[in-house]
């Protein structure tokens, strides 16, 4: 029990008498106020703090935390010395009775503490103006300092409490926007923001795992706000065709029975972080296409080349196919349509003038259906 009134008062017909009280206390429990600065520079000697008297309380006792100490006290009331190189401590007093013992406790700082979170954009910062960033009131501070990334300028006093900055063609990378709270003691703890001028981290890439080695699977993400462009990649032997926020996965080549698929979102200041998805890949099934094929659909020699190739592949009925030949970038280094007859088919492609190196041939036919094999120019 704390502290609380008990009262009696008489009845009868007519109503009710006056009621005498008394208070009783037990353990001495208080929600008073501490008098009192809460902000006190290093170094300042014989600082009073006091509170109302507890109501139950023999004795009161105090203490303090940090580079400070207790200079004296006499009841609801002390004095404290705040030491060189004092920050933040916690004030206590102890008020005690026959009862028992209740603390409270409070927080003094020197420097006004840590803003809150910085309030603004964070991506996609290539060359935009008049960008804003702000945070909510410090308690005690009375001025604010901001700071800002190379590359970046700004258009108001980097005081207060928010500021206003242009991205210039200086800044492509990522940097730090960081803002302090002061006062007469001096700066706190800063608080940073990360921006960059490059898009977002790509959202989820959806597709299936896992995956039979003879597939090709299609994989894909939402549209990243301000990206120009998406720059796919697959490890694990797997080949891949980009066309833009999805792509081609082609699994016959796959080496491993993990791939890792990856998506740059890109603007004009370089390529944001990459979302990625591990797709488990089943070396040993084949697809029911694949069983009712015992021989490849699609060949080419001589493999390696240095210029001339002839693609072989058959096609079940008559139809258009598009060959396509790409480098590892996803730059399209041929791309031409095939009238396709039942049966076999070849096409002779020269590719002389392409750099050495390693590419994929793509035949497509007007369903969709995708098939890929690496070649090599030598």
């Amino acid at each position: 029990m704390g502290q609380g009134t008990i009262s009696v008062y008489g009845q009868n017909c007519v109503g009710n008498g006056s009621a005498r009280s008394t208070y009783l206390t037990g353990v001495p429990t208080h929600s008073n106020a501490l008098v009192g600065p809460g902000f006190v520079c290093a170094g300042t000697l014989g600082v009073a703090y006091s509170m109302g008297p507890v109501n139950g309380a023999s004795s009161y006792v105090w203490s303090i935390t940090g580079n400070a100490s207790i200079a004296s006290s006499s009841g609801p009331s002390c004095t404290v010395d705040f030491l060189a190189g004092w920050t933040t401590g916690v004030l206590s007093v102890t008020t005690t009775n026959s009862c028992g013992s209740f603390t409270r406790t409070y927080t003094i700082r020197s420097t006004p503490a840590q803003p809150g979170s910085i309030a603004g954009p964070a991506s996609n910062l290539c060359g935009q103006s008049g960008v804003t960033y702000s945070i909510a009131a410090v308690a005690g501070a009375t001025g604010y300092t901001w700071t800002v990334p190379a590359g970046v300028t700004p258009t108001t006093p980097l005081t207060g409490l928010s500021i206003t900055v242009n991205f210039t063609a200086g800044f492509t990378n990522t940097g730090n926007i960081c803002v302090t709270a002061s006062n007469t003691c001096g700066s706190g703890t800063a608080r940073c923001y990360a921006v960059t001028a490059r898009p977002a981290a790509g959202g989820v890439i959806t597709g299936p795992s896992p995956v039979c080695k003879t597939s090709t699977q299609i994989y894909s993400i939402s549209p990243v706000s301000g990206a120009l462009s998406y720059t796919w990649s697959v490890t694990g032997g797997a080949s891949i065709i980009p066309g833009g926020t999805s792509a081609t996965v082609n699994f016959n080549t796959a080496l491993s029975t993990s791939a890792t698929v990856k998506v740059n979102a890109n603007n004009a200041c370089g390529a944001g972080q990459p979302a990625q998805k591990i797709v488990a890949v089943n070396l040993g099934c084949r697809t029911a296409q694949d069983v009712l094929s015992a021989e490849p659909a699609l060949s080419a020699y001589p493999n390696p080349t240095s210029g001339m190739i002839t693609v072989n592949f058959t096609a079940d009925v008559k139809a258009k196919y598009t060959v396509k030949v790409v480098d590892l970038l996803g730059n399209v280094v041929m791309n031409d349509v095939v009238s396709a007859v039942e049966g076999v088919n070849m096409k002779d492609l020269d590719l002389s003038k392409a750099a050495k190196g390693m590419y994929l041939l793509t035949l497509e036919n007007e369903g969709g259906n995708v098939q890929t094999l690496r070649i090599v120019v030598e």
